[in-house]
């Protein structure tokens, strides 16, 4: 058995990863599709002051309550730069990460230094 953390992206929800969860819950994993402030589920919680620190914050305590001690990180788009900062707390207890279609920053870099003006247009 193997505990896996997903991580949605910026436009979406945990919903996004209804059919994957399901599929490995039925192999017998455990599963946590977590649940971002301001966004999916939490949307009623959204405020301008959320940052991505906030976001792994929200990982971060989602594993705690899910009593997980190793697992799979998995994260999509937004959810790339969330894992690779639960990373950063957390890494010796991840087992493998994934990166679905997702931002994969270097040391030090923002969603900015990967987008620069192409999120604007």
């Amino acid at each position: 058995m193997t505990d896996f953390v997903l991580v949605h992206g910026a436009w979406g929800g945990s919903f996004a990863w209804d059919r994957l969860a399901a599929d490995l819950r039925a192999a017998g994993h455990r599963v946590l599709a977590a649940d971002l402030t301001g966004l999916g589920k939490r949307k009623a919680e959204f405020h301008p002051g959320i940052t991505l620190t906030t976001h792994i914050d929200d990982v971060c305590a989602q594993i705690t309550e899910a009593g997980f001690d190793r697992f799979v990180l998995v994260g999509h788009s937004w959810g790339g730069m969330v894992i690779t900062g639960v990373a950063t707390r957390l890494g010796a207890r991840i087992d493998t990460i994934v990166y679905v279609d997702a931002f994969l920053p270097q040391d030090g870099q923002s969603l900015w230094d990967l987008t620069g003006d192409t999120n604007l247009h």
